[in-house]
């Protein structure tokens, strides 16, 4: 695991590693041909070896090695979870399942993050089309088996970031009494929930760019004020955390690792009323600074100081202490906005209908969202059942002119890992 930084925390905390898979829906527009499947899986494979891995113990050091697994990646039926990295998945951190028309991923978030992964999504589904009908899509924006496979693709950018010139840390901390969704705002523990919902994507983005926001930070603002509604008393700080993606920072575009980390978007109480232009703007400029290279750099070098303390930890224990003193150092929160952008090239219009992307809820709300296919595909995750909350962000979409198209829930799966 010393080849792969990128992964430590999420692997060797047990709170992390048991909450950081990630699992992908892909609706096709047809039922999924399993055969038709198991072709394009074994293809690309081939394209991604460092996806195909598995986990083993190395002598004289407490991390194990992330090494290359010969193994056949396993693709299942239904939609039970599996548990990666034992005999059940021939020890791989990943897996793939069907039902329906739906294609199924699971994967360690330790490996990748959603950028990463969907590079090898969009290789699967060009191989997929190909098994399943004898036709080629176009391959334009597409890795095959035929594109190189360089050092930049392959190599942890954490083992050589570049040189940080000049420290900046735009905005703060999450202050301890801002307010926290598992602490203050749930009344009913429950199972753990998944709400799908799909918005028109060029309206949407219409709306955004006329309010002075983008996708995510417009997402962001309406679980804001959808708390502040639902809320009327509060005086506490609403807190959301945005995923910012850091391949920017190192320039790394290539890189598939687990890349992705987050920065806070604080909505005090006094802006309850503000208008959703007004906070869009506001949520706009914390974008821009904490999308700001020396911003990046600071938190990229701010982790690798971190790796450093735990690969110079004595036994797998004492990392898990610095990994779990490092969060209670963490803002409270209300909930996390997560957004990718464009998944597919246009030419994967004709395959895929939508895509939905499942994480860990951690005890708060946690949004996906996916651009597909003319729509935005959304998932709301929660780690309890109330409609609650999402009844009241479609509410304030809702006031905004804009009508989301809502499943009914759904139980959270992920798989398990075995380390």
């Amino acid at each position: 695991m010393r080849k792969n930084p990128s992964a430590m925390g999420m692997l060797c905390y047990p709170l992390l590693r048991d909450n950081s898979m990630i699992r992908l829906y892909i609706e096709l527009k047809e039922p999924v041909r399993p055969d038709a499947l198991r072709r394009a899986v074994k293809t690309t494979m081939e394209r991604y070896p460092y996806f195909t891995v598995q986990f083993v113990p190395k002598q004289g050091d407490i991390l194990p090695e992330i090494v290359y697994n010969p193994r056949p990646v396993v693709v299942r039926a239904g939609r039970g979870a599996p548990t990666l990295g034992s005999e059940e998945t021939n020890r791989h951190l990943l897996a793939f399942g069907y039902e329906g028309r739906t294609v199924i991923v699971d994967f360690s978030h330790g490996l990748a993050d959603g950028t990463g992964l969907m590079e090898m999504v969009k290789t699967l589904l060009y191989y997929y089309f190909h098994e399943a009908t004898g036709q080629w899509l176009p391959a334009d924006g597409i890795r095959t088996v035929e594109t190189p496979i360089t050092a930049e693709e392959t190599d942890d950018p954490y083992l050589d970031p570049p040189p940080l010139e000049e420290r900046f840390s735009p905005g703060r901390r999450g202050a301890p009494d801002s307010f926290s969704l598992a602490e203050d705002g749930v009344s009913d523990a429950g199972p753990a929930t998944l709400w799908r919902f799909r918005v028109e994507e060029d309206a949407f983005l219409r709306y955004s760019r006329e309010n002075d926001g983008s996708p995510a930070t417009m997402f962001a603002v309406f679980i804001a004020k959808a708390m502040f509604r639902l809320h009327p008393d509060l005086t506490w700080d609403v807190n959301i955390m945005l995923a910012r993606n850091l391949r920017p920072g190192f320039g790394t575009p290539l890189a598939h690792h687990s890349l992705a980390d987050a920065f806070l978007l604080c909505y005090p109480a006094k802006c309850r009323d503000w208008s959703v232009e007004r906070l869009g703007g506001v949520s706009r400029g914390i974008v821009y600074l904490n999308t700001d290279r020396d911003a990046m750099l600071t938190s990229i070098h701010d982790k690798r100081a971190f790796i450093q303390q735990l690969y110079a930890a004595k036994d797998p224990q004492e990392i898990s202490d610095r990994i779990r003193d490092s969060f209670r150092e963490a803002s409270r929160r209300c909930a996390a906005v997560s957004y990718v952008g464009r998944c597919f090239p246009r030419q994967m219009d004709a395959v895929v209908e939508g895509i939905y992307s499942v994480v860990g809820a951690m005890g708060t709300l946690v949004m996906e969202i996916n651009a597909v296919n003319g729509r935005f595909c959304c998932t709301l995750m929660q780690g309890f059942a109330e409609d609650t909350y999402i009844r009241a962000i479609a509410e304030e979409l809702r006031r905004e002119g804009i009508e989301p198209e809502i499943d009914e829930p759904e139980p959270l799966i992920l798989a398990k890992i075995e380390m």
